[in-house]
């Protein structure tokens, strides 16, 4: 074969391998529900923090309606195509005994886990259950925790890696742009909880807690 043959069989493969690597990846965006993000929108820090603060508040609140009615509306329904929703009416306690041995030791209540754990008398989150769901009969979770390993390293060394309860958590860190620690998941999942939940309605919501 001279080179010339060579070459143009090259150009025609090459243009089908490339060709099959753009359907590939299509592919990939749509099984995995990732189709139809804009992963060119940029994320605050701060506003990701929201995003954190009512999947972790959410969890939080549907650990409590395992075991105390008060936090759900129609804990007991009877109409299994009514899904049950969490009451974010009533605050959430952390002086409360109950409250708060339900929430650092719920596995001695049966199948659960403990999201929280107290270190130097302060509530820390056990950031591998910080998962967020499209709706409470979604079944995949995708864990939001960022990777605060790919921050660079001067804001490495200001930030706390510990995710607690209250709503202060590195607050010097808010107007830095952060797509570059999250994956296309988190961003979906971001995405997918400012378009049902919003900014203004988590703001106002989160605050609904006794920390002292």
């Amino acid at each position: 074969m001279n080179k010339i043959a060579f070459l143009i069989l090259s150009i025609i493969f090459g243009s089908f391998s490339n060709e099959n690597k753009t359907i590939n990846f299509e592919n990939y965006k749509n099984s995995t529900g990732l189709a139809g993000c804009d992963y060119s929108q940029e994320i605050s820090f701060y506003n990701y923090k929201l995003f954190m603060f009512y999947t972790r508040d959410s969890i939080i609140r549907e650990l409590l309606s395992t075991q105390l009615d008060d936090y759900c509306n129609s804990c007991k329904t009877l109409n299994k195509d009514k899904p049950v929703t969490l009451n974010w009416n009533i605050k959430i306690n952390f002086n409360h005994t109950e409250i708060a041995k339900i929430l650092t030791n719920l596995e001695d209540y049966g199948s659960y886990y403990n999201f929280l754990y107290k270190e130097n008398n302060e509530f820390i989150v056990d950031t591998d259950y910080l998962n967020y769901r499209e709706s409470r009969e979604y079944e995949n979770d995708i864990n939001i925790f960022p990777d605060l390993n790919k921050l660079e390293t001067q804001m490495q060394q200001k930030i706390h890696i510990k995710f607690g309860i209250d709503n202060t958590w590195n607050e010097s860190l808010n107007e830095n742009i952060i797509n570059q620690i999250l994956s296309p998941k988190q961003i979906d999942a971001y995405q997918n909880w400012k378009n049902k939940i919003g900014i203004k309605r988590t703001k106002k919501i989160t605050r609904k807690k006794i920390l002292r």
